[in-house]
């Protein structure tokens, strides 16, 4: 664990199994730190393992509490992960009777069955608690510094210097810390245990679920539409929470000036001006028949992810229509039956997508009908080509004859050939769609549901250059 001088955190004194606050006097070489603590106490060299950041200390469930000589003295709650040494936290004359009464096989199975939803509750609650932090800790933040939603809180360019003020001072305890990439909730097993019974193998979104949570956290979506509900919601509405906690980590940082690697600035002067807050509305109609969209509110509201999804039970032809101007779209996640109307549905949202803005599609490279009639002409639009030229299965593909019957798999069931594609010409594509990037993505070990492909919306959009060197 990393910790920079500082940050606010609890550290178990001495050799005691009890934290008590503090802050981080100083990082030494051989990673241990000295610690400076609120009662006035001061202990050198204490290792990683007997140190936690403060936020995260709350948000798991250890509790501050005052001890008989006044001081603040933070202790586990009952929370056996947290105890130190090989007693329980919490633990009692009544337990350790009630575990050696429980002396048969079944009896034994019962207590750590019920250990083991006792201790996932535990967790669940406190992932939801973190969460709920984040948003209050957000909130908290740009009201100290007297900053409106959408304000710069970084200086640089923003709002704060334009007005010749400077940049406000981190909080006195505001916790900042290095990034590491694996602070997001998705690496939590509540998280695990609450998104389960979302999954449904007809859906194939086993590994699209962590892929869009990852694609979410890299690009920093804030307002998403998610057409057909389920399993990937939540990943998702995780992403974005975990973002605010990034994004404000880093203003801390940039405030402070420690937003540096070796010397040189880090972070973009404005670019986390704006409120980092994002939101995803998860559309089903519930008439798929393995669908779990109906779940998605509720386990959104276990894990304190709420104020991130709101589900709506709506048909997505017409929908385009209630998304208002100065509202477009960063992210289209389109995962439910177009069929041959995939273009039709897609030139009704690109105008309700922002310049840069990514639309991501379902299952599009190994079925007949969604990669002869669409995604082929797509990747001719996207090469500028004539219908002509051959049609590819994506990212640069090689084109694709179509499949003999015998190589395809259900045609069976449509008297023994593949459907005839439904084509819409590349022109038409370019004429409505303009300038698109577009690459797909396999998963080579299934038959279906196996694929996806990103397209991103570029006509006036470029980014910009920062730097000269990476």
């Amino acid at each position: 664990m990393s910790f920079v001088e500082g940050q606010r955190i609890v550290c178990m004194y001495g050799g005691g199994n009890e934290y008590y606050p503090g802050v981080i006097a100083a990082a030494n070489a051989d990673g241990t730190f000295d610690i400076d603590y609120d009662d006035g106490e001061k202990q050198p060299s204490v290792e990683a393992a007997k140190v936690m950041d403060e936020v995260e200390a709350k948000a798991k469930g250890i509790g501050q509490d005052e001890d008989e000589g006044g001081h603040d003295e933070w202790t586990s709650n009952g929370a056996t992960v947290f105890a130190a040494g090989d007693g329980a936290a919490g633990g009692g004359e009544e337990e350790e009777a009630a575990a050696a009464a429980a002396t048969d096989a079944e009896g034994r199975g019962v207590l750590e069955l019920s250990e083991l939803l006792a201790q996932l509750q535990g967790e669940q609650t406190a992932l939801q608690l973190r969460n709920a932090a984040l948003l209050r800790e957000n909130k908290r933040l740009r009201e100290m510094a007297g900053v409106a939603p959408g304000a710069d809180v970084c200086g640089g360019d923003g709002a704060a210097a334009a007005a010749g003020a400077e940049a406000p001072p981190p909080p006195k305890h505001a916790p900042m810390h290095s990034p590491d990439g694996m602070r997001g909730g998705i690496y939590d097993e509540s998280f695990v245990a609450t998104v389960r019974p979302l999954y449904d193998l007809h859906m194939g979104c086993e590994n699209m679920g962590p892929m869009l949570y990852n694609l979410v956290r890299f690009l920093k979506p804030q307002r998403i539409l998610e057409i057909g509900a389920g399993y990937t919601s939540i990943f998702m509405a995780q992403a974005l929470a975990d973002n605010v906690a990034e994004l404000v980590n880093w203003q801390r940082l940039h405030a402070a000036g420690r937003a540096k690697c070796a010397g040189l600035q880090w972070c973009v002067d404005g670019a986390m001006a704006a409120w980092p807050w994002g939101s995803l509305v998860a559309l089903d109609n519930l008439e798929h028949p393995d669908t779990t969209a109906h779940l998605v509110a509720e386990a959104a509201a276990k894990l304190g992810l709420s104020d991130h999804v709101t589900f709506e039970e709506e048909d997505a032809w017409g929908y385009e229509e209630q998304i208002e101007e100065g509202d477009e779209l960063d992210m289209l996640w389109v995962d439910f039956g177009a069929g041959d109307r995939l273009h039709e549905f897609l030139a009704r949202y690109w105008p309700r997508l922002r310049d840069g803005g990514h639309v991501l599609v379902h299952s599009t490279l190994t079925n007949a009908l969604t990669r002869q009639n669409w995604l082929a002409q797509m990747m001719k639009a996207a090469r500028n080509e004539g219908d002509a030229a051959g049609g590819g299965g994506g990212g640069g593909a090689a084109a694709a004859p179509a499949p003999a019957p015998e190589q395809v798999h259900g045609v069976e069931s449509l008297g023994g050939a593949p459907p005839k594609p439904k084509v819409v010409p590349a022109a038409e594509i370019r004429e409505t769609l303009g300038e698109f990037n577009i690459f797909s993505f396999l998963e080579p070990h299934k038959m279906y549901q196996n694929s996806f492909t990103i397209i991103q919306k570029r006509n006036a959009f470029a980014e910009p250059v920062y730097t000269v060197f990476p």
